[in-house]
């Protein structure tokens, strides 16, 4: 298939995707209208917008920023570690695209992981390094989320902040994550182990496409050993290594505190544990690839009933719910598609390596 034909194929996928994404977004408004006006007076939340404290709204924002900042640097560390000699700006700016795709195709938020690799892997370097880093970014921003889940929920079980009927649920997925991250961070810790792991799944495929797997195997176990050496590099870089753990650490804490500053700009004071828990189960909630751009209106309500459940009126949470999505998920989408579209614009037609 042509480089053309190639080009033709993805923008018709994309445009179907995105297409998807939207009807899926529109069902999602709708059961947030529906569950607005069988719970809440509509009228009130625009009162309460009006009256939100500007400053703080905008130390909200500032926050997303600086929390985007670090999601961004932290990968461009573990680009560095790896040996690959791209510029900060084209790293960043990579970086800031994917966040733009995970959030409009939220394919369980791997879109923007896959068009980074995709863009990433037409320089010289070769795409088992950028996968490895990849990987490995997605999971440092991984452990401060599973870490605040585990203290968040102890926490919230204790001070009575969630509802007894919920608490098995929650631990059950908090398990899960836990087992999932010790999973993940023993087959980058072990190269070895992460290659056998992978001819054990090569041996599984039916009989009509083993053929076709032996032929390349070799091919393969040059591209697992490629990826393997990588992620040894990145680790062998013990300072760089820290930093980019360090940076996802940030990049979760400005994040989880984006609610917390709404929610005083609308009056409202809550425990920093609750909004961490809220946060944490927000982002567990996006995960679920429902197609729902941001999940918005599923994790609206989810946030709206938290909150009151602690004794915040519905019409406050829901607005703060609202100005939350504003960051989260409108703000942060246009500096994704502007960082797409620098990118495209100065990397299209060049290698940056």
């Amino acid at each position: 298939m042509s480089r053309e034909r190639k080009k033709e194929v993805k923008k018709v996928s994309l445009s179907k995707e995105l297409k998807v994404s939207f009807l899926f977004l529109a069902i999602g408004l709708c059961a947030l209208t529906i569950y607005v006006k069988s719970t809440m007076d509509p009228s009130r939340i625009l009162h309460i917008l009006a009256s939100a404290n500007i400053p703080y709204f905008f130390i909200s924002l500032s926050i997303g920023v600086l929390g985007l900042l670090c999601y961004g640097l932290t990968w461009h560390l573990l680009v560095r570690g790896a040996g690959i000699k791209t510029s900060l700006n084209y790293n960043m700016l990579l970086a800031l695209s994917s966040v733009f795709f995970n959030i409009v195709i939220p394919s369980a938020t791997v879109s923007g992981e896959a068009y980074r690799i995709y863009m990433a892997s037409r320089t010289k370097v070769e795409s088992e390094k950028w996968i490895a880093t990849v990987a490995l970014h997605r999971i440092f921003c991984l452990m401060p989320f599973t870490f605040a889940l585990s203290i968040g929920l102890a926490i919230a079980i204790v001070t009575g902040q969630i509802p007894n009927n919920l608490i098995r649920p929650f631990t059950l997925s908090t398990i899960a994550f836990i087992m999932v991250l010790i999973l993940l961070l023993t087959f980058v810790f072990n190269a070895s182990l992460t290659a056998k792991l992978v001819s054990f799944l090569l041996k599984i495929p039916v009989k009509a496409l083993r053929s076709k797997i032996e032929n390349k195997k070799h091919s393969l176990e040059e591209k697992i050993e490629v990826f393997s050496k990588t992620l040894l590099e990145i680790r062998r870089k013990r300072k760089v290594f820290l930093a980019s753990i360090l940076l996802a650490f940030l990049y979760w804490f400005f994040d989880s505190f984006i609610l917390f500053f709404v929610l005083i700009s609308l009056g409202v004071q809550v425990s920093i544990f609750l909004i961490v828990f809220i946060y944490t189960l927000t982002v567990l909630l996006q995960t679920i690839p429902l197609l729902i751009p941001g999940m918005l209106g599923v994790v609206d309500v989810m946030r709206t009933e938290l909150l009151y459940l602690n004794g915040i009126n519905r019409e406050i949470a829901l607005t703060g719910s609202i100005l939350t999505d504003v960051i989260m998920v409108f703000f942060f989408s246009v500096i994704g598609f502007l960082s797409s579209f620098l990118f495209t614009l100065k990397y299209s037609s060049k290698q940056a390596v």
